[in-house]
């Protein structure tokens, strides 16, 4: 049995997320599928992959999915949440090791070619191995396991998760985990918010000071400051480009 679980994520009701990888493993070993955990959408997020149910989630049971979604603009996700048939897609999934080897197999086979040539030479020992990933590897499509396999196979489930989960990689993460003030601000660090509501701050020195600021994230990080709205805040990758183009890296 395989379990892929992704680094950066928060999971507040670490209890109940045991209980929904149990349900996921039962479903595993009973159907032979892949089963994802699919998280219960608590705001209208464009910076997620949602999956799409073939009917409305049910606790403690593995529900089988129509289609994974890409981001969805704000109408779309506002829309999903309001359906209640999308969760967001977490990363996370369950499989065994040889329903995951015939999905490769049927779905990205230059990769199990590779895969085969890898695993002929383990009777040979330690140095033969390291011999055949060193000449296979470089040539392995590189493709993620979510486009290779999850979107083409028919041999997948999700179980739905209400668990305090959040990507913490995703500003509009934060105020969970950092808490709100009476007008929704969230802040770490020495930070001072007047008459504004809704933003996001954080700095590692100094002191940040808003006035009159709405819905904005604002971080400071030694020499550097990012300033963006919330409604932005996915799209910060620009930022590390623009930095990157202009020789200036050292502040990413």
């Amino acid at each position: 049995m395989l379990v892929a679980l992704p680094a950066d994520q928060h999971i507040a009701n670490e209890a109940g997320f045991a209980s929904v990888l149990q349900t996921a493993f039962a479903a595993v070993e009973r159907d032979d599928v892949i089963c994802t955990i699919g998280i219960v959408p608590t705001r209208p997020e464009t910076g997620y992959g949602y999956v799409e149910l073939a009917a409305a989630p049910l606790p403690n049971c593995a529900i089988a999915i129509n289609r994974f979604v890409e981001k969805p603009d704000h109408a779309t996700a506002t829309a999903y949440l309001a359906g209640g048939k999308h969760l967001w897609n977490a990363g996370i999934f369950v499989v065994s090791a040889k329903r995951l080897l015939r999905e490769v197999e049927q779905h990205i086979p230059t990769l199990a070619a590779g895969i085969n040539q890898i695993v002929a030479a383990l009777p040979q020992g330690e140095a033969a191995v390291a011999a055949a990933i060193a000449a296979v590897y470089p040539g392995l499509p590189s493709i993620s396991i979510d486009y290779g396999v999850m979107e083409r196979t028919n041999r997948i489930a999700t179980v739905a998760a209400d668990i305090g989960w959040d990507d913490i990689g995703s500003w509009a993460s934060l105020p969970t985990m950092l808490g709100r003030d009476d007008n929704g601000n969230s802040s770490r660090g020495e930070a001072i918010v007047l008459n504004g509501n809704g933003n996001i701050v954080v700095t590692d020195q100094g002191v940040v000071a808003l006035l009159g600021c709405n819905d904005l994230v604002v971080v400071r990080r030694g020499d550097a400051v990012l300033v963006m709205p919330k409604d932005q805040a996915q799209d910060v990758r620009r930022v590390v480009d623009a930095l990157a183009a202009r020789g200036l890296s050292r502040y990413q």
